[in-house]
């Protein structure tokens, strides 16, 4: 019986012993603060990103009804030859079916099984719709007089943005939806200038491959990267930008365009520089006529001193007319005329003009008097 008490008294010192470490003793202030500080976070992250997808969820539902509100429209339009008519502003909800009775009580019965509702509908939550209004979550529709055309419209909450449906008119076509985020199609490639002068420059790329695309936007700018003029072309891979600035550094970027509403990224930019302003070439010089006879004349001048002359253009009249006729007789330095009548005054003078098509005042005039 001793040998067991001491076997208990052991025990129970050991216990004592073992509960008395370090590793037992209580956490310090500090050390819960910063434990409570670790937690807190944690639990922060957890409802932010839980609330990030309860939101994208409900803007799943929103975009998928809609749809189906788009689809069940146009079927209605197809059987009918109108839309419901309705009141501006109605909103489109179970609960208001007594009083937006027009939209509900007309599709209800063969059209929809119930009204769409809005996830966050009379919870007090709003959106900034297209017109800066806000407005509670919740689908409105607003038609005019005849029914003809629709519009439907919610908000989506992951963007700020708002998503609606409307239609092209009599046709009954849907022809677009503003606000749904689109799939951009990719930058447009090979964008480049094949040439330029003082006020214009001419711009070429290479056709988007994705099968949707509408057209193309030019972005234009004074610094790289600062774009203030934007330039809707059109689907084509060409365009000239004129009314620029001579003299002037031009930098440019091209973005695509497609069916969804999608814009792509810009392309790589380009930088050109205007030509200096143009200046006409000088009035070309010695301009005489070394041989006539009675129904020709041949005429020669000096070549003018400018390296980009293009071309020269004769002026000239018979006897006492009033007008002179023009005849460009391209970058030569002589030219004879024929089938001119016998006894006859006739007057020539000339011009000159450049690549950039810059013409010169004109040259003395001479006269000469066929045989």
């Amino acid at each position: 019986m001793d040998k067991k008490i001491i076997e208990l008294k052991n025990i129970k010192n050991s216990t004592k012993n073992f509960f008395s470490k370090e590793i037992f003793k209580g956490f310090t202030l500090v050390e819960l603060l910063v434990v409570i500080s670790i937690v807190a976070v944690i639990v922060s992250v957890t409802v932010v990103f839980l609330g990030q997808t309860r939101a994208s969820a409900r803007d799943g539902k929103r975009q998928t009804e809609m749809h189906t509100l788009e689809t069940t429209l146009q079927q209605y339009h197809s059987d009918h030859g109108n839309y419901p008519k309705e009141e501006t502003g109605i909103i489109v909800e179970e609960q208001y079916q007594d009083e937006a009775g027009t939209f509900y009580m007309e599709m209800k019965d063969e059209y929809l099984t119930s009204s769409p509702k809005d996830p966050l509908y009379a919870s007090g939550k709003t959106y900034v719709d297209a017109e800066g209004i806000d407005r509670d979550y919740g689908y409105r529709y607003v038609t005019n007089d005849n029914g003809s055309e629709y519009a439907l419209f919610n908000g989506l909450e992951t963007s700020g943005d708002y998503i609606e449906s409307y239609s092209s008119g009599s046709a009954g076509e849907t022809i677009g939806w503003e606000g749904v985020p689109a799939t951009p199609p990719s930058p447009p490639t090979g964008f480049s200038s094949p040439g330029h002068g003082s006020d214009y420059v001419n711009l070429t790329w290479d056709p988007n491959p994705e099968p949707d695309i509408t057209g193309y936007k030019i972005h234009r700018g004074g610094e790289s990267g600062n774009y203030t003029s934007i330039i809707n072309v059109g689907n084509q891979t060409n365009y000239t930008v004129n009314s620029l600035s001579p003299n002037t550094a031009y930098f440019l970027a091209l973005k695509a365009l497609n069916t969804e509403g999608g814009e792509s990224g810009y392309s790589a930019e380009i930088m050109i520089i205007t030509d200096n302003l143009a200046s006409p070439p000088s009035s070309p010089t010695g301009l005489f006529s070394p041989d006539h006879g009675s129904d020709y004349v041949v005429l020669a001048w000096n070549p003018n001193p400018e390296s980009d002359i293009a071309g020269y253009k004769i002026h000239y009249k018979e006897g006492e007319a009033s007008i002179y006729s023009e005849l460009d007789v391209g970058n030569q330095t002589s030219y004879v005329f024929n089938g001119l009548s016998s006894g006859t005054r006739y007057y020539f003078s000339l011009t000159a003009y450049d690549v950039d098509a810059e013409e010169s005042n004109s040259s003395g005039e001479i006269m000469v008097m066929t045989d």
